[in-house]
């Protein structure tokens, strides 16, 4: 057996017992943990967005394909980001409304996200 699938499996069982889904769910989740073990989106970035069991899926494939070890502090940053709260809502930009506030509003998260939610909510404005 290759070490290439041999990860695989060892990432699917951790998968398995990490997120706790019918079989059809895990195809389902298994896509959007595929798409953000691409990203450059760190380990706080990824809880905030998939959470805990999630995130740490993702991390571990990302490891698996990049023939890495996952850094020892992940779990925590996952944990971490997964508690984390957006510091921007829409009364904050009250100058906008429609699409171009929801547009705005992608924009600044992104960034945010970007930056292992390390940018405060004036910081954020500023831009």
């Amino acid at each position: 057996m290759s070490k290439l699938f041999s990860s695989v499996i060892l990432f699917l069982i951790c998968f398995a017992i990490n997120i706790k889904f019918s079989f059809l769910d895990i195809f389902v989740k298994l896509k959007e943990i595929s798409e953000y073990s691409v990203s450059t989106l760190g380990p706080k970035a990824i809880g905030y967005l998939c959470g805990p069991g999630k995130g740490l899926s993702t991390l571990m494939l990302r490891a698996v394909m990049s023939d890495q070890s996952l850094s020892i502090d992940a779990n925590y940053l996952i944990e971490e980001g997964s508690l984390a709260t957006f510091p921007i809502f829409a009364s904050d930009l009250p100058s906008l409304s429609g699409p171009s506030l929801g547009q705005r509003l992608k924009l600044l998260k992104s960034t945010w996200l970007a930056t292992e939610l390390k940018k405060s909510k004036e910081e954020l404005l500023k831009q």
